[in-house]
């Protein structure tokens, strides 16, 4: 999330579960990228891609999420796993592997990706309003009475004895 504008989709798993449930949820984490790549489109950014990782235990996998016509397609962005260190141990080796590099650039597109899709956003706002403001507009001039046809005698205020004596 940046500025009230999700960016990425990162799911973390335990080790534990299924096969099953792992491709179940990797389904869901495709189709939600999806959902965040339509909301970037709507906000006016060109050829949104997200970014995705999906992590098992201490193993991730990262994706990017492309358009393709009306069509997403999601990938690896590396044939490389990411193994997060549960040890000093598996630090050292996460630190001379590729592990480090792959997050690196991951957040590194991340950041790239924030500004343009934070103006984007800004600029969707800006219209938004202005679309609200003229539709309120309208709308109360619709909806506005016409003017009552007001007498003289319907303003002036008579004393009792003066009603009595009409």
């Amino acid at each position: 999330m940046y500025k009230g504008v999700e960016l990425s989709n990162i799911e973390f798993k335990r080790a534990e579960i299924g096969e099953r449930h792992l491709a179940i949820q990797n389904r869901k984490n495709v189709r939600q990228a999806r959902c965040i790549q339509e909301v970037h489109a709507s906000l006016g950014v060109d050829n949104p891609s997200i970014f995705m990782a999906n992590v098992h235990g201490f193993v991730g996998v990262f994706y990017q999420v492309r358009p393709m016509g009306d069509t997403a397609i999601a990938g690896k962005t590396t044939s490389d796993l990411v193994h997060l260190p549960p040890t000093a141990g598996g630090l050292k080796a996460s630190l001379q592997g590729n592990s480090l590099a792959i997050i690196w650039n991951f957040l590194a597109s991340l950041e790239t990706q924030a500004p343009i899709v934070q103006l984007a956003k800004d600029l969707y706002d800006v219209e938004h309003e202005k679309a609200n403001f003229t539709r309120a507009i309208l709308r109360n001039r619709v909806s506005t009475p016409p003017p009552v046809q007001r007498r003289f005698q319907d303003h002036v205020l008579f004393t009792s004895q003066k009603k009595a004596s009409r």
